[in-house]
């Protein structure tokens, strides 16, 4: 193993540890979808998927700090707890958003007018997407609200 390469080991794993110790709780749920996302997202029909995502809001949670922090978490903690797979990083916003309050929509969309199809998935809270610029260059095809429930595509942007 080259220096470059140990130090970057030693740079993750201290995120890793960090993230641990900060927030416990978000770090063993974050690291569960991490490993079971890619198998449920193709063994599951996708409302199903989204259903066994969603989380019943804490009590007590305040939401504007959270999602600011959750989503700053999901950011910054690095390929050990975020999937770089859009469906896989989003099912984890969506999740994580839904447990603090945030009435998360899960929108999954396709490429407009292309000759092949490309598809995306993204999180919306009060209509605007979470993070995600890409999220602006496909059509919304299905969104999933509350309790992983399908909602209009029209009125996903305004469900949460």
């Amino acid at each position: 193993m080259s220096t470059w390469s140990a130090a970057r080991a030693a740079a993750a794993l201290g995120r890793v540890l960090r993230y641990v110790r900060r927030e416990p709780g978000w770090a063993a749920e974050a690291f569960a979808v991490r490993i079971t996302s890619p198998l449920l997202k193709r063994a599951l029909p996708i409302g199903r998927f989204a259903r066994l995502m969603w989380r019943e809001p804490a009590p007590g949670v305040p939401v504007p700090g959270r999602v600011s922090e959750l989503r700053a978490l999901a950011n910054d903690a690095g390929r050990f707890f975020v999937s770089t797979n859009c469906l896989e990083r989003s099912a984890l916003l969506y999740r994580t958003l839904s447990r603090v309050g945030a009435d998360p929509v899960l929108v999954l969309g396709a490429s407009p007018g292309a000759s092949t199809v490309s598809g995306h998935a993204w999180v919306e809270v009060a209509g605007a997407a979470i993070d995600d610029p890409q999220a602006a260059q496909f059509v919304p095809v299905v969104a999933f609200g509350r309790g992983g429930r399908r909602v209009p595509v029209a009125s996903a942007q305004s469900a949460a």
